[in-house]
C-alpha cells in the first residue's frame, strides 16, 4: 500500500497469497512504485518480511525503511530514561549507523499476557478432558493417543 504523509491511502495492490513474503519485496516494491509520484518513500515492514537478506536488499537500494528486529537487538535492553509518547515507553539506540527505537507498552504487555493466560487455559482444559477420559466409558485409554 502507499498512502501519503498524513496516512491516507493512495494506491494499493492485492498479490498472490501462499508465496514466501519474504522473497516477494522487490517485486512488490517495483510494482508499487509505478504508482509513486514522489523520490521521498521509506518502505515499512513487519516481522515476517524483515528478513536480513530484505534489509540487505533496501540498503543496496538506498531506500529508507523501518522494521520490527527479528531476533535479539544488538543492544542490551536497558529501560531507564524512556521517554513516553502515547502511551508508549520509547528509547533511541545507535549502533553503525541504524538507529533502534526499543518500545515498551503496558497495554502490548497486558495483550501479551492475556493471550498467554488463555492458551495457558486451553492446554490444561484439554489435560483435564483427557485425563477424564481415561475413566469413561468409551474415552481415550490409549497411551499413545493420550
Amino acid at each position: 500500500m502507499i498512502i501519503d504523509e498524513r496516512g491516507f491511502a493512495k494506491y494499493n495492490k492485492l498479490f498472490p497469497g501462499n508465496q514466501a513474503e519474504g522473497e516477494t519485496l522487490s517485486t512488490m516494491i517495483k510494482e508499487l512504485e509505478k504508482n509513486l509520484t514522489s523520490d521521498d518513500k521509506t518502505i515499512v515492514l513487519d516481522a515476517g518480511i524483515a528478513t536480513s537478506k530484505n534489509i540487505d536488499w533496501l540498503k543496496d537500494n538506498y531506500y529508507h525503511y523501518i522494521v520490527v528486529n527479528r531476533g535479539k537487538p544488538p543492544f542490551s535492553k536497558n529501560f531507564s530514561a524512556m521517554k513516553t509518547i502515547r502511551g508508549v515507553e520509547i528509547k533511541r539506540f545507535e549502533i553503525e549507523e541504524e538507529a533502534y527505537i526499543l518500545c515498551r507498552s503496558k497495554r502490548k504487555e497486558a495483550k501479551e499476557k492475556q493471550m498467554r493466560t488463555r492458551i495457558e487455559r486451553l492446554f490444561i482444559e484439554r489435560l483435564q478432558n483427557l485425563n477424564r477420559g481415561l475413566t469413561k466409558k468409551y474415552g481415550t485409554k490409549n497411551y499413545q493417543r493420550v
